[in-house]
């Protein structure tokens, strides 16, 4: 039996959101990280998950 990482449901849905974004960005040769309901690329913040719906941040 395995041990998983139970991450709460908000941290989930902003994974799920932000995934399309960020294959988009990976695509294109850039580093991408998701961390708690935000998306890095090149260490810039420039996505996140706010009240359901992913928004820019600038």
């Amino acid at each position: 039996m395995g041990v998983g990482i139970q991450r709460p449901q908000l941290h989930t849905e902003a994974r799920q959101a932000l995934l399309p974004h960020s294959k988009e960005a990976e695509a294109q040769h850039q580093r991408v990280r998701i961390v708690s309901n935000k998306m890095f690329v090149n260490n810039v913040a420039p996505k996140k998950f706010f009240n359901g719906q992913v928004v820019n941040v600038n």
